[in-house]
């Protein structure tokens, strides 16, 4: 089973949405979503059974099996080719450590703009 964050990331890009990645992600975040969202699409359209596991799952988004599907397409990937892997441990990293905090009832984040 694919960890939480991995999850996310999957969610994201099956809806090509950042926002599936959480609150209060900063333009960084979406950056590199957009790039790594980039990177997979041009890659899963020369996988077909890549594509169909992302398709299906635009379809059904609440289907565990397939976000299991499309998360291993994507670690695949990730280790196929250095750039949807950088780009897959920099989200990983970046979310990772926004859940966290935002986990944390001590966080000091400041929510000024």
């Amino acid at each position: 089973m694919a960890d939480p964050v991995t999850t996310a990331i999957v969610a994201a890009l099956a809806t090509a949405s950042a926002t599936k990645l959480g609150d209060g992600l900063g333009e960084g975040v979406v950056t590199t979503f957009k790039s790594l969202y980039r990177a997979v699409t041009k890659r899963f359209r020369s996988e077909p059974e890549a594509q169909e596991a992302l398709d299906e799952l635009r379809l059904e988004q609440d289907d565990a099996g397939a976000v299991e599907a499309v998360s291993a397409h994507l670690e695949r990937a990730a280790r196929e080719d250095p750039e949807i892997g950088r780009l897959l441990a920099e989200l990983r990293s970046e979310v990772g450590r926004s859940t966290r905090r935002a986990r944390a009832p001590w966080s000091t984040r400041s929510t000024a703009t």
